[in-house]
């Protein structure tokens, strides 16, 4: 069973809304540095190939860190399914086994696509993370208060 209720705010975020809550968990998550990781060693070709078009979005959007690396390649890696599945429904379309795959591999592709932040729904819950030296605006016209590093 998953955990009850929504889910937490991030400390930056209870900073930018001024919230009460603010002073129980401020020293209580992780400080993270926005940057690109290097794709793991287990990342298949088809996997890689993807890689860098994912890692340049999320570092668009300033939401991607080095703990975000497995994470990243599981989506290029169920973005390759997906692909491998779906070339292969349009050459036989007769076979029940492949309408099953394309779906199963549709269906992995829409969590990683939401847990990395991909839609625009999923992104609201996002925060951006800052660079060490680099102040960025909230995109509630206010200077953040983000984690410097």
């Amino acid at each position: 069973m998953g955990k009850r209720g929504p889910k937490r705010k991030p400390t930056s975020e209870l900073k930018l809304t001024g919230s009460w809550r603010l002073k129980e968990r401020e020293a209580k998550e992780p400080i993270v540095d926005c940057r690109v990781p290097n794709p793991p060693k287990w990342l298949s070709p088809a996997g890689r190939a993807h890689w860098k078009d994912s890692c340049e979005r999320l570092l668009l959007l300033r939401v991607i860190a080095e703990s975000d690396r497995d994470g990243v390649a599981n989506y290029c890696e169920s973005l390759a399914e997906w692909l491998r599945a779906r070339n292969a429904l349009d050459e036989d379309r007769s076979q029940q086994s492949l309408h099953q795959n394309h779906h199963k591999a549709a269906e992995r592709l829409r969590q990683w696509t939401s847990l990395m932040g991909f839609t625009p729904s999923d992104r609201s819950r996002l925060v951006r993370i800052e660079s060490k030296g680099t102040k960025l605006d909230s995109p509630h016209g206010r200077k953040s208060s983000l984690n410097t590093g």
